[in-house]
């Protein structure tokens, strides 16, 4: 009897582990892309690339490669060279106003107002316990796949 009690309380802190670290996860992804967006908002970081910054390492070079095509196109408007994280040109974008949630596909999805327009913007994260990184970005479909296409063809 106690063998038995004792295997089910143990198995009942195993399972209360897996859901509590499991549910931290999302806490952990939201407050990253909290972040990301408290960046690319501030004057601090003005003329940076926070979204290469704060990139997979994957997506990094993804982004370095887009960077060095648009290079050699000096002078032409590449329309994918945008900002992802707030459309448009400008900003008055204000994160304590803005909504971030879990979705259940694991996707981080941030949603806020740019001069009156709504916007929404899906990020799949990944967290490693100490760092996070933007592994793609969903405006509807993924930036990720448009950046492969751009630099797989090499050019705009």
């Amino acid at each position: 009897m106690n063998r038995l009690l004792t295997s089910a309380i143990t198995l009942t802190l195993i399972s209360t582990t897996s859901i509590a670290a499991t549910d931290k996860q999302p806490l952990e992804q939201i407050n990253f892309v909290k972040k990301v967006y408290m960046m690319a908002v501030s004057d601090k970081y003005m003329g940076v690339d926070i979204l290469k910054q704060n990139s997979s390492s994957e997506l990094k070079q993804l982004l370095s490669r887009r960077d060095t095509i648009a290079l050699r196109h000096n002078g032409e408007m590449c329309e994918w060279v945008r900002n992802v994280l707030i459309p448009g040109n400008d900003y008055d974008v204000r994160v304590n106003q803005m909504k971030f949630s879990a979705l259940s596909n694991g996707l981080i999805r941030a949603q806020g107002k740019n001069f009156g327009e709504s916007f929404q913007v899906d990020f799949k994260v990944q967290c490693d316990g100490q760092n996070c990184q933007i592994d793609d970005i969903y405006i509807p479909d993924s930036y990720k796949k448009e950046v492969m296409s751009i630099v797989k063809n090499n050019q705009c």
